[in-house]
């Protein structure tokens, strides 16, 4: 079952190789559509390590996971480069109903008229040795790019859970690691 469950993820993952999104820094353009993951496919941002680019993980009743393929790196401690340690980002566009109108209540002050909340933004930390990850930072956004909320812990690492995002997250930190080796 996990095997057929990793080649559908691979198959899915190569579907999507470039299809690409929004960037979360402020003093980039944020386009309405949360769901216009098309802005890094342009020419201008070819090659570019500084924008976002967005890889579709999976999609499931909660949203639309995809990771930033630029933020993928090894964890630095004290100057070292850690082989078992990688962090990225995430990315959730919401689609769940009851959700977002558990969210749009919650930030009704912070948003702008006409705004409703589109997605959150993970800081996330895998442990490739010990199958386990941290999500060490949540920032929540608004469909005109309004930084709604922001969520630090204390980045405690927990047990991954079967058959879950950051399952399927886990295993594209695993292949990354395995391939970038150089960067060590």
């Amino acid at each position: 079952k996990m095997i057929k469950k990793l080649c559908v993820l691979t198959l899915v993952l190569c579907t999507f190789l470039g299809t690409s999104a929004f960037a979360k820094e402020k003093a980039e353009k944020v386009p309405e559509n949360p769901l216009d993951w098309n802005v890094s496919m342009s020419e201008s941002y070819q090659g570019d390590k500084t924008h976002p680019n967005w890889s579709i993980i999976e999609e499931n009743k909660f949203g639309i996971f995809a990771y930033d393929m630029n933020s993928m790196r090894f964890l630095v401690h004290k100057k070292v480069k850690d082989k078992n340690v990688v962090e990225g980002t995430v990315k959730t566009v919401f689609s769940n109903k009851d959700i977002l109108k558990q969210l749009n209540s919650k930030y009704a002050l912070q948003l702008q008229p006409r705004e409703k909340v589109s997605h959150w933004l993970l800081d996330m930390r895998f442990d490739l040795t010990g199958n386990m990850y941290t999500i060490k930072k949540t920032e929540y956004y608004g469909t005109k790019g309004t930084l709604l909320d922001t969520v630090v812990k204390k980045g405690e690492m927990q047990p991954i859970p079967e058959e879950s995002f950051a399952a399927a997250m886990y295993e594209i930190c695993k292949t990354w690691a395995e391939e970038n080796q150089d960067l060590l």
